[in-house]
């Protein structure tokens, strides 16, 4: 017999974590939600966005726009939950020359948080946060008799 078993996978890590310009993430995920033939399908459902969100992110790969992660906040220690609604691009140039991916692998930041959660965390340029995800992983199990 084959059973279908669910294990919820939750990892904490550490990363750096830098700032988007004001209003800059909300712009973003709205874009995202009228998705305009140039984002090339990296859209977002309206109805996905968590009601409860208190950060949004910018991740490193664009495979984690939509996924929810807990941030520590480092001020007061509370866990706050945060949206993905954008990625580092691999093709656009900053003007140093590096791609945003680049820059972020090289000063070691994992996400970006919009300008509001910055502010309420008393973010200079960068900081280490505390951060979690959870994962549901379904796997098929075939059972001995």
């Amino acid at each position: 017999m084959t059973v279908k078993a669910f294990i919820i996978l939750t990892a904490i890590l550490t990363t750096r974590v830098s700032q988007y310009g004001e209003g800059i993430m909300r712009q973003v995920l709205q874009t995202r939600i009228d998705c305009p033939a140039w984002l090339y399908g990296m859209c977002i459902d309206e109805a996905s966005v968590p009601k409860d969100w208190e950060i949004l992110l910018a991740a490193v790969s664009c495979d984690e726009i939509g996924n929810v992660y807990w941030f520590k906040n480092p001020v007061n220690g509370f866990w706050e939950k945060g949206f993905v609604v954008d990625c580092a691009s691999p093709y656009l140039l900053r003007p140093d020359g590096q791609t945003a991916e680049e820059w972020m692998d090289a000063w070691g930041i994992g996400f970006e948080v919009d300008y509001d959660t910055a502010k309420r965390w008393q973010l200079g340029k960068s900081i280490p946060v505390v951060y979690y995800t959870e994962r549901v992983q379904a796997y098929y199990l075939k059972l001995c008799p």
